[in-house]
């Protein structure tokens, strides 16, 4: 009795386990648009032992996608949008046509100091809209290498410095890296260290002569530093071009039903890059 008992239930655990995910209706969201809008301008940081990086205008991208289902793990390409930034302080607008796989690119964009830019995109009866005030980013201008002794261990440093501006509150963002290594990144104010000299730092344990070191530096607006000090401490791979792990509200507005707002965040953005490699400045140890 009791075997036959058992060959019972083996039987409805085997039944059971053969059955999949697909066998059960499971609840659909309705899709909500993702608008991915960064646009950045590279600057060259002026130091020595740093090397020309994506200095200049690289035609800008904006991405557009709708959300994930239950068992999708590809994001779904929005295709058919229409999508054009518009310099408002001089009334140029330029249009973004789709290149592939939900990518939108122009041609020509110009960065303008302290020019506000408007985004908006149409798609399905449905008009999105958001502004940006372009702000230019202190230059890196100096580095040097350094060891930081902790109590078990010494990891090998670089630091490198920019002048914080007094003229108003600042906020930044910041991301170094090894090569082929994923970036550390932080997003922070100036309030303890207005009008400044400002030194940050990346330190790793494998970090030996003859390494390359990526740094990046941005100025955000209030918005944004909120927005993307969210992201960071989600601890998401780069909070400049993810969508959040839960809905985060970004500014970017659905115009014709306010009720529906899409993920993601418009921006313009100034970035002072540069690769330093390592071993070829002066070493402090400390």
């Amino acid at each position: 009795m009791k075997k036959g008992f058992l060959a019972f239930v083996c039987l409805i655990v085997f039944w059971g386990c053969n059955e999949t995910l697909e066998d059960y209706p499971l609840p659909e969201s309705e899709p909500r648009l993702v608008i991915q809008a960064v646009l950045l301008h590279y600057t060259k940081a002026q130091t020595k032992g740093f090397v020309n990086y994506h200095t200049g205008n690289i035609a800008p991208e904006i991405k557009l996608s709708t959300t994930l289902n239950f068992g999708q793990t590809e994001p779904l390409p929005v295709e058919d949008a229409k999508v054009w930034v518009t310099d408002k302080s001089d009334q140029i607008t330029y249009v973004f046509a789709h290149d592939l796989n939900g990518s939108y690119r122009t041609e020509n964009f110009v960065f303008a100091k302290d020019h506000v830019y408007t985004l908006e995109v149409e798609h399905q009866n449905q008009k999105y809209s958001a502004s940006y005030q372009y702000q230019t980013t202190p230059i890196i201008d100096s580095l040097y290498e350094s060891n930081d002794r902790g109590l078990t261990s010494k990891h090998n440093e670089v630091n490198f410095m920019f002048k914080d501006s007094l003229e108003k509150k600042q906020y930044y963002y910041y991301s170094a890296n090894l090569q082929g290594r994923d970036p550390k990144y932080r997003v922070f104010d100036d309030d303890i260290f207005s009008g400044s000299r400002v030194t940050l730092f990346y330190e790793n344990k494998d970090l030996t002569p003859l390494n390359f070191v990526y740094y990046s530096l941005r100025t955000l607006d209030e918005n944004s530093y909120y927005y993307y000090r969210t992201l960071t401490n989600q601890a998401n791979p780069d909070p400049l071009f993810t969508v959040p792990s839960v809905p985060l509200k970004g500014n970017i507005i659905n115009q014709t039903n306010p009720d529906n707002p899409p993920l993601g965040y418009f921006g313009v953005f100034d970035e002072v890059v540069g690769i330093h490699l390592y071993g070829t400045k002066q070493t402090a140890q400390r």
